[in-house]
């Protein structure tokens, strides 16, 4: 409900106001039970509060404790493996959290409900806890083994084709009018996501109730222990979710995590053969070693499992996964496609739109000395910006550090743009949130400024595109400093506009007729024979022939829009704008893009 339909309609501040409100009734609720119950007479005795044998069943708790922990670690690891995989079968959108949150809950408490009630028959149930774990990690392995390889041999290759080629369920794509559409949808939104993760994290629901039974044997200590129980896990999760996302995922990718996971989880298996005597202890753990080794030697490696969720070909496929983004070059009709995340961006050879991004804005002003470009994408709009040699710094703020190992792969290749841009000593490259580091240097001032990022539709993105964004970039540029970006949507339009009391947008008709905003807190002249006259004096090997051609007919033909041309602006509804806590482009599905443009201040 939250990820799918609250935030997208009430925002974060109407969703948290909501839960608060909930809890609240929650409370009273308990009250009232807890009041009702009071006024009914104790069945029996008190039972004894300190029976024989407790410290005794409390030390060999302890150690169930430990081992419960370190099995947290593996399942919370696993889901922020399961989350990255499942996010790029969504396409990374907003509602992917939600949405896995969902399904690892419903299917961990599903597990424990199953188990519970065969709990109180089961004889050893350290063996059915220590085999489940076991169980967790040949699911695990098995689950994004048939995803991948399963397929292409049973005759689905070719529709997951279609849908990975480029943006699967991307937005305006979710038209189910038809049979295949239907499919497409059910398959991205459940059958993958249950394959990928279900049989392993019901698996790990089903273990808690074995666990509680070893730990929780006396009814005076069934709260206290349930609950250092659960402590423990959670202690696990945490360990578990920050040496994933912080180390493994670095160092070993998706595919050797998932391996290193699910090796781990051989030694609750080989625990469970000792439980046993003879021939059986020597079968179980032969065969539980021999079954995990071999799943793991035919398990994807990571450019083929990455290769699978993009539709490319594993030996003309690029891969940079690191922890904050999967970043890959896919060749296609000539040239290389950027994806982040499942998602595709931009393309080498550079497209004119995204060049003009950072080149207009610095050949519109008169002394660009330094300048910050949010974002590096495939380097269009940095390296448009860096051409002018008027400019003196040019400091580069990308959240994928991948992009960067992408930038030298196509400068290896023979790339001349993207060796210039790395080889240039004015170009500063810092890898982090771009937003975080203009917050971190609040003195810094810039005299351009310039935004490409992801789509305003994507996972996490409404804090590139909201009013507040706007006014942090405003208060980081002189006086006269400019601000361009990309324009996808009438609200982030109207957001520039919220902010800038100058805006100018400029259409690009050889890229699909895109439009971008240039603003700026002091009118915005456009000079065309200045602009066309600091083209010229570039360096001549700036661009290659035809592209420098391109842009100076553009220069030529180009008519900017005054959208916004000083005084206040004009008053606009609050869904008509984006906010850091209301992001309405995020939620697309929860709100249509179709909104007013703000009306033309007099």
């Amino acid at each position: 409900m939250t990820g799918w339909v609250l935030l997208g309609n009430l925002g974060f501040q109407g969703t948290v106001r909501l839960a608060g409100f909930l809890n609240l009734g929650a409370a009273g609720l308990v009250l009232t039970l807890w009041r009702l119950a009071a006024r009914v007479p104790a069945a029996g005795p008190t039972p004894d509060l300190a029976p024989p044998g407790a410290a005794a069943a409390r030390s060999a708790s302890i150690g169930w404790y430990l081992v419960y922990g370190l099995t947290g670690a593996v399942a919370l690891g696993l889901e922020v493996v399961f989350f990255r995989v499942i996010d790029a079968v969504m396409r990374g959108n907003s509602y992917t959290f939600g949405h896995v949150l969902m399904l690892y809950l419903l299917l961990f408490g599903a597990g424990a409900a199953i188990a519970s009630r065969y709990v109180g028959r089961a004889r050893r149930p350290d063996r059915w806890f220590l085999g489940l774990q076991f169980a967790v990690g040949v699911a695990a392995l098995v689950g994004l083994l048939v995803l991948v390889e399963l397929p292409g041999r049973i005759g689905l290759d070719g529709p997951l084709d279609r849908l990975f080629a480029i943006d699967g369920f991307d937005p305006g794509q979710y038209d189910l009018g038809s049979f295949r559409e239907v499919a497409r949808f059910l398959f991205v939104h459940a059958g993958a996501p249950l394959l990928v993760m279900g049989l392993p994290v019901l698996c790990t629901g089903a273990s808690f109730p074995f666990v509680q039974a070893l730990v929780a044997q006396r009814l005076y200590t069934l709260g206290r222990r349930t609950g250092a129980l659960v402590a423990a896990n959670v202690v696990g999760n945490v360990l578990g979710t920050l040496v994933v996302g912080f180390v493994l995922l670095d160092r070993l990718g998706t595919s050797g995590t998932v391996r290193l996971l699910a090796g781990l989880l051989v030694l609750p298996g080989l625990a469970f053969a000792a439980t046993h005597v003879g021939w059986a202890r020597v079968t179980f753990g032969t065969g539980g070693v021999v079954a995990l080794a071999a799943l793991m030697g035919v398990f994807p490696s990571n450019p083929r499992l990455w290769a699978f969720l993009h539709s490319a070909d594993a030996s003309r496929f690029t891969l940079a996964e690191e922890r904050s983004c999967v970043n890959a070059l896919k060749p296609r009709q000539g040239e290389d496609l950027l994806f982040v995340n499942g998602i595709s961006q931009n393309a080498y050879p550079f497209d004119d739109f995204h060049v003009l991004i950072g080149l207009l804005p610095t050949l519109l002003h008169p002394a660009p000395d330094s300048a910050v470009a949010v974002g590096l994408g495939i380097g269009a709009t940095p390296y448009g910006i860096s051409r002018d040699p008027r400019v003196g710094s040019l400091t580069v703020a990308e959240l994928c550090g991948g992009e960067v190992a992408l930038q030298r792969v196509l400068a290896g290749r023979g790339a001349p743009e993207p060796a210039r841009l790395l080889g240039d000593p004015r170009v500063r490259i810092r890898i982090g949130d771009g937003r975080k580091a203009l917050l971190a240097a609040p003195e810094e001032r810039f005299d351009l400024a310039t935004v490409d990022v992801v789509r305003p539709q994507s996972g996490s993105s409404g804090s590139l595109y909201s009013v507040e964004f706007y006014r942090l970039l405003a208060s980081r540029l002189q006086d006269d400093g400019l601000f361009s970006q990309w324009s996808p949507t009438p609200r982030t339009l109207n957001s520039v506009t919220e902010v800038f009391p100058y805006v100018s947008r400029f259409t690009v008709p050889s890229y699909y007729g895109s439009q971008f905003v240039v603003a700026s807190r002091r009118p915005i002249p456009f000079d065309r024979e200045a602009v066309l006259g600091r083209l010229a004096g570039l360096e001549p090997d700036a661009f290659l022939p035809a592209r420098a051609e391109a842009l100076a007919q553009f220069l030529r033909s180009v008519e900017p829009e005054q959208i916004r041309a000083g005084g206040p602006p004009v008053p606009v509804d609050g869904r008509d704008l984006n906010r850091d806590l209301r992001p309405l482009d995020e939620f697309f599905l929860n709100n249509p893009e179709a909104v007013p443009e703000r009306p033309r201040s007099p």
